[in-house]
């Protein structure tokens, strides 16, 4: 079935009235055709002087228009399905009808827009003219390949820039952001923001984005945790951490496991920061609790044991104690900012956070498997051809 027969067929079972106005809409799409068409014949001159540049971009817009034809015949099956049930994406198909009318001067706009996006990425990163051909050519084939869109991905571009990637780190980097933030269902900007901004925390290199995308997938997806909340915790607690060589692993594990215990985002990160550098080098009561207890935290070079080997022998120094007293000797190693999070990993056990920690140093791929989980639908693909269209879009103002 053509689309637009489609949209004239959903349209009468929806509402009567529609078959005029869809038919109206092809009318019109006609209309602009064959004036572009006459437009045309009367620049020929000027198209001769250009005709290399012309047809070089038209080329771009037929690859983007054969790419939409082919999401249609890869899924017209599924919507042709659907039957009464697309009443409700009614103004979802609505939208791309709509596109028809004014679809030069609408897809210069598009074009425009998404130059300016770029515009702002080569700003932040100071991108040579040849860099900014590489980012653009990879938003692009972000926008016409993924959920995102061309301009989303360009967005995603300047929080990394802005967090001081290069051309390399940032392409290097995208695939990973874009399969967190289809699996978290946020934002690319936000997304970028927050890989960002514990990339830095942990003194990470931009390679590792992968690992960190994964990380937090494999978080988010086995403990009462959000994308935003782990962002929160790691913003807090992440150079803390680092500097006393706790992985990001590690801290996410324990992040984890305080999100089911209903402690969260800076509140985690608050508590876990108090919690590791009072046992790294514990002063006051914590240190004559450490001691009375005859618990070692650091080993013969003066590095930090690992956490849950600490947590360990909390547990067994403390396991005759009385709820009272072991409560109050918690409060004594973490302080009252920590001592709920150090009652809730106590509760937890080490074990139970190391199995968790050594599940996250496995997570290779989860993302990107989460992403195509999560897409896997109707409202996925709905959301990859609105990408195409755009990138449809950027290439034919891009041939005006």
């Amino acid at each position: 079935m053509a689309l637009r027969e489609m949209f004239i067929r959903v349209g009468f079972q929806v509402d009567p009235s529609g078959l005029s106005e869809a038919d109206a809409r092809a009318n019109t799409f006609r209309d602009n055709l064959l004036a572009a068409d006459t437009h045309g014949q009367q620049l020929g001159s000027t198209i001769a002087t250009t005709g290399a540049a012309a047809v070089a971009s038209m080329g771009d817009a037929s690859e983007a228009a054969a790419g939409l034809a082919g999401w249609w015949e890869t899924n017209k099956a599924r919507v042709e399905d659907l039957g009464n049930q697309l009443i409700e994406y009614r103004g979802i198909i609505a939208g791309i009808a709509g596109i028809t009318g004014g679809l030069v001067g609408f897809s210069i706009k598009t074009a425009a827009e998404f130059e300016a996006a770029m515009s702002k990425v080569a700003a932040v990163s100071r991108a040579s003219e040849e860099d900014l051909a590489l980012l653009t050519a990879q938003a692009r084939e972000l926008g016409a390949t993924t959920p995102f869109s061309a301009s989303q991905a360009a967005e995603g571009m300047t929080y990394l820039a802005m967090a001081g990637f290069d051309t390399q780190q940032t392409i290097a980097a995208m695939p990973g952001l874009l399969d967190t933030a289809a699996a978290a269902g946020e934002s690319l900007g936000r997304t970028a923001d927050i890989v960002s901004n514990i990339l830095s925390g942990f003194g990470l290199e931009a390679e590792e984005t992968g690992r960190v995308a994964d990380v937090l997938t494999a978080t988010f997806t086995s403990s009462n945790t959000t994308l935003g909340s782990l962002g929160e915790t790691m913003k807090m607690v992440a150079p803390v951490a680092a500097s006393l060589g706790v992985s990001i692993e590690e801290t996410a594990a324990m992040a984890g496991k305080l999100g089911d215990a209903g402690i969260q985002g800076s509140m985690a990160g608050t508590a876990l920061r108090t919690i590791l550098t009072s046992l790294a080098a514990p002063t006051g009561a914590a240190a004559k609790a450490i001691s009375d207890l005859g618990i070692q935290t650091t080993d013969a070079a003066g590095n930090m044991l690992p956490v849950t080997s600490i947590l360990d022998q909390i547990a067994t120094a403390t396991a005759h104690m009385g709820d009272a007293q072991r409560a109050a000797v918690l409060e004594m190693l973490a302080g009252r900012e920590g001592v709920s999070a150090l009652s809730a990993l106590m509760s937890v056990g080490a074990s139970r956070i190391d199995e968790y920690a050594d599940s996250l140093r496995n997570s290779a791929g989860v993302a990107a498997e989460v992403a195509g989980r999560q897409m896997d639908n109707l409202a996925g693909a709905m959301a990859e051809m609105r990408s195409a269209i755009e990138g449809a879009q950027i290439a034919i103002g891009n041939a005006f």
